[in-house]
């Protein structure tokens, strides 16, 4: 069976991509998309991928099926982490319902390269498979994102923060509060 992904561009806010079928997780397609990235090749490397382009990314929102994704920002120069297989949506979140149960993909970190370096990506996607290791441990509860000790975002409005913290301003936690309300 696959790990299945997305690997797409983002245009004036909106999201086009391809299927990825095996091998999406951080180890396999996101090292070889973070190096294509930081090699400034992103679109030459995307359009060589066979898959059809799918201009609604619809794949991208299915909690239940992309269990990672990649999408460069070209407004921003930025790329974009996503997971599934959450129970709770984000701000974007559409969902899948499987197993009587809504499952959701969750931008995880953003990636600048004038802020960060390939290593400090490859550090975060490190933490993931370590969070993921020590799940199995008894009595551990996973973490959400692990990745974020390495790169961080605010959890309501997405922009890159330091790490340890949340929220990038008080009106985003408040904000947040009332989402959860």
């Amino acid at each position: 069976m696959g790990t299945r992904g997305f690997v797409g561009i983002k245009r004036k806010g909106k999201i086009g991509g391809k299927y990825n079928h095996y091998d999406s997780y951080y180890s396999r397609l996101g090292k070889e998309v973070v190096d294509v990235y930081f090699k400034n090749k992103f679109l030459p490397y995307l359009e060589e991928k066979d898959e059809e382009y799918d201009e609604n990314a619809e794949f991208l929102y299915d909690g239940l099926f992309c269990e990672y994704a990649y999408v460069y920002d070209e407004d921003n120069d930025r790329l974009e982490i996503y997971r599934g297989f959450f129970n709770k949506p984000q701000v974007f979140s559409k969902g899948h319902i499987g197993n009587e149960e809504e499952l959701y993909t969750h931008l995880i970190f953003i990636v600048d390269k004038k802020i960060h370096s390939k290593k400090d990506v490859l550090k975060a996607f490190e933490e993931n498979e370590k969070a993921n290791d020590d799940s199995f441990k008894e009595g551990t509860k996973p973490e959400q994102y692990p990745e974020r000790k390495v790169i961080n975002i605010c959890d309501y409005c997405f922009k890159i923060i330091p790490v340890g913290k949340m929220y990038c301003s008080k009106e985003c936690e408040r904000n947040a509060m009332v989402r959860e309300i």
